[in-house]
């Protein structure tokens, strides 16, 4: 009997340290887990972030570039002028590289 008690004792230590085992090693697998998502979530948030910059900067050159180009010294030489009542001609506006007319402001 005593025999048969220090058995059941001693399986009932050893379960209890192997499930001790294993619930400690799936803790330590969540925190790396947990670990591992945080850094995806930040690459994730940097790459969006240089996308952003990329976007940002080429917007900013699109629109340099247009005001660049959408003065009268830039036009294609096609002024819009007409006859007022006097009979002379008065410049209104011009038309510039992209065909839209610009008035004179």
């Amino acid at each position: 009997m005593k025999r048969q008690l220090t058995q059941t004792v001693g399986s009932i230590i050893l379960a209890g340290s192997l499930l001790g085992g294993v619930y400690a090693q799936d803790m330590d697998k969540q925190v790396r887990r947990e670990a591992k998502r945080e850094a995806k979530d930040a690459r994730s948030l940097e790459k969006w972030d240089r996308w952003a910059e990329r976007k940002g900067a080429k917007r900013i050159k699109q629109l340099e570039k247009e005001r660049r180009f959408d003065t009268p010294f830039t036009a294609r030489g096609s002024e819009v002028k007409f006859l007022d009542l006097q009979g002379k001609y008065v410049t209104i506006g011009y038309i510039d590289k992209t065909n839209k007319f610009r008035p004179y402001q």
